[in-house]
């Protein structure tokens, strides 16, 4: 016996039964090519058989059978089964099997459990003619998934797709144990792809694994497979954190996982842009023409910003804008909540123009205005140049200070070396002090 998966298989079981029901009592055996089952009495109910093996049991109240329409009522414990063991359960309080127009109709409610599903539905109707089904207050629970309810379902035998529609709403939970609320006006399910698509307006509210951080999210399309362990939002949606805001197109998530293509994300006073994102419990990675905007005007571009907990993380080249400089570095670390720059690789500092610092590493501190450089070089008046091992630079003041094997030329080719240089930026001044030695570039 072919495996009943889903409506088609079993209203055509449920046909037969209700045919051979009727055969039974009336003591008229069908005609084989248009009912090819053995039936029995069975345990105050009957029973189907096909080639040696039990297809199907059923239980009725009554049976009454009048001008071409058959009418079972307290239909119970109805099984399907397959290689002898059973494979779908059901049952139902009043059916109606029309011969003529062929109508199999459920005026009294239908449950049904099958692939773990199990469906509970008000009153329905198939049309055996059109191969249709039509469905109203439907609801449908996916293992230990999810459960959705809605006023009506259609079902097409001939594409073999499910259509809910009008006020649907989906609970349930991903396998990192996070739990959703669907609701849309439309879903369709494909049987062969086991993948449910919903579609027009909807919302899903989403808290993420075992955080506390919940999403609700507004789009024009949703799909997920059986399990719900990939949720995808194929079309451009928007979003709302705890303490989020923002945009994307084409996302998937996967347990706790959610990656998204096109973000715009606002969270407390920034704002990021990427080509994708990737968001877990633990972190947030944004990729590729990443802009990372705050409100104070703080803005820096990046290859790739890893938010975790109130600490960023860039990988450049990195592009950085702040209280009207610039600056250039391969990476950078920020902690949001001291607001401390630490940056590395390639600095290239411009704190006004004409003057440009650069150096291996430089950790700022924004609230007290203190940074701290090594392996510095400043270059200014279009020519000369400072050097020194490290330096400590007041941005308020912007005076930086210079130690350790200072050593200052200038356009002339002079060369100085001192234990200390102070450097006025605004200024553009040099102070030297401690042992101080001066020589022409030649000499030294």
């Amino acid at each position: 016996m072919k495996k009943v998966s889903y409506w088609g298989g079993i209203i055509g079981f449920i046909l037969l039964i209700v045919v051979g029901y009727r055969a039974l009592l009336s003591y008229q055996e069908p005609q084989s090519e248009q009912f090819p089952f053995t039936v029995m009495a069975e345990d105050s109910g009957i029973t189907g058989w096909s080639n040696g093996k039990k297809q199907w049991y059923i239980k009725a109240d009554s049976v009454k059978s009048y001008n071409g329409v058959i009418v079972l009522t307290g239909l119970s414990n109805g099984i399907l089964f397959r290689d002898g063991a059973p494979d779908a359960h059901f049952s139902a309080q009043h059916i109606e099997y029309n011969e003529g127009t062929k109508q199999l109709q459920f005026s009294d409610g239908l449950t049904m459990e099958m692939d773990g599903k199990a469906y509970t539905i008000g009153s329905g109707i198939w049309d055996g003619v059109k191969r249709l089904f039509h469905g109203v207050t439907v609801e449908l629970k996916q293992a230990d998934s999810w459960c959705m309810t809605a006023e009506a379902m259609d079902y097409d035998e001939g594409v073999n797709s499910y259509t809910w529609s009008q006020h649907i709403n989906i609970v349930g939970h991903d396998h990192s144990g996070g739990n959703f609320l669907v609701k849309a006006d439309k879903l369709v399910f494909s049987p062969e792809k086991k993948q449910w698509t919903v579609t027009g307006d909807s919302l899903i509210n989403w808290q993420r694994g075992q955080s506390q951080e919940t999403f609700a999210i507004k789009t024009t399309a949703i799909v997920f497979d059986d399990e719900a362990s990939h949720i995808s939002f194929p079309d451009t949606f928007s979003f709302t954190g705890n303490d989020c805001t923002g945009t994307g197109n084409n996302a998937l998530a996967t347990g706790a996982e959610m990656n998204i293509n096109s973000i715009h994300l606002t969270s407390g006073d920034a704002t990021i842009q990427a080509t994708t994102a990737k968001l877990t419990n633990e972190e947030w990675k944004f990729s590729n023409n990443v802009i990372y905007s705050q409100k104070d005007g703080t803005q820096f571009s990046a290859n790739q910003v890893v938010i975790v907990g109130k600490n960023v993380t860039a990988e450049g080249p990195i592009a950085l804008q702040r209280g009207g400089s610039q600056l250039t570095c391969d990476s950078m670390t920020v902690s949001q909540g001291e607001k401390v720059y630490d940056l590395k690789g390639n600095i290239h500092y411009e704190p006004q123009a004409g003057v440009t610092l650069i150096a291996d590493t430089m950790s700022l501190n924004e609230q007290t205005q203190q940074a701290k450089l090594s392996n510095i070089h400043i270059t200014h008046n279009g020519g000369d140049f400072i050097v020194g091992d490290n330096a400590d630079y007041d941005e308020g003041a912007k005076i930086l200070v210079l130690e350790q094997n200072v050593c200052a030329t200038d356009k002339q080719g002079r060369v100085t070396r001192a234990d200390k240089a102070v450097y006025d930026i605004e200024k553009k001044t040099i102070k030297f002090q401690g042992k101080i030695k001066s020589s022409k570039a030649d000499d030294s």
